[in-house]
């Protein structure tokens, strides 16, 4: 479990502090995305969304989930030259479902 966790805290765009999740260096600039705390009465996490050059839609959509030591961490993001294009209105819709996931 700790080599599970020391190779995504090399990835993960954030960082669990005494005042919750906020952005790390691997995030990019903040005016490239938009950063979300999430959290429950269960779990606690957070999303974060990557804008594209227009700054109107998003071209990647990252959330991480932990509880106890159970942790879901997902992605939307293209993998070929064809960017990903997710509306704002998409982007709330992702945040909604992520919000409505429950460990059990």
């Amino acid at each position: 479990m700790q080599m599970l966790r020391d190779d995504n805290d090399r990835k993960c765009p954030a960082t669990l502090t005494d005042r919750g999740w906020e952005p790390n260096s691997l995030a990019d600039p903040a005016q490239n995305y938009a950063f979300e705390p999430l959290g429950g009465a269960k779990s606690t996490g957070f999303i974060i969304g990557y804008h594209g050059k227009s700054r109107r839609h998003f071209t990647r959509v990252a959330f991480c989930l932990m509880q106890g030591e159970d942790v879901l961490v997902g992605s939307a993001e293209s993998g070929s030259s064809t960017p990903l294009v997710i509306s704002a209105e998409g982007f709330e819709q992702i945040k909604t479902a992520v919000r409505s996931i429950a460990f059990e």
